[in-house]
């Protein structure tokens, strides 16, 4: 579960809709009414996002949801706090990949591989980076990869 209130200081009413809604999305994830529990994470994360076992469950279910951009703007965070975070990593890397950004994808899973060399995780999603880099350089619409990530990490 996705809880850990023994540390939080806010109000007990807020704690209270706090769990709740932690709760509330735990339920509607099990009956796989995704976009429902994606609205209870958001209104959690607003009361307090310090968690970061909430932010990795939110930037996972908004890449369940295909909500590409907001999974990476989760990880950004969660990555802000600890850089070495291989599966978050690998995570946004698959996102960028997905919103064909493959320069800000490249970088993400080259600081995982500077991390984890050997992780079969890692070399997989390397693997994939590279193969659709291929397919996507020998069609002839380019994107400039680079100013994808910029859209977003500077915000976060």
């Amino acid at each position: 579960s996705m809880r850990d209130e023994s540390r939080r200081t806010s109000s007990s009413t807020e704690l209270k809709s706090y769990s709740e809604l932690l709760d509330k999305a735990d339920d509607w994830h099990r009956k796989g009414e995704l976009q429902q529990a994606w609205e209870c994470l958001q209104k959690a994360g607003k009361l307090d996002d310090s968690d970061s076992e909430l932010l990795k469950a939110t930037a996972h279910l908004a890449y369940q949801l295909q909500y590409w951009d907001e999974s990476v703007q989760f990880l950004n965070k969660l990555l802000s706090r600890d850089s070495k975070d291989v599966p978050s990593l690998i995570l946004r890397a698959s996102s960028e990949l997905k919103m064909e950004c493959y320069e800000s994808a490249q970088e993400s899973i080259d600081q995982a591989r500077a991390i984890l060399p050997d992780d079969r995780d890692v070399l997989m999603m390397a693997g994939e980076i590279h193969q659709e880099k291929k397919e996507y350089s020998r069609s002839e619409e380019r994107r400039v990869g680079k100013e994808c990530r910029s859209r977003w990490s500077l915000e976060h």
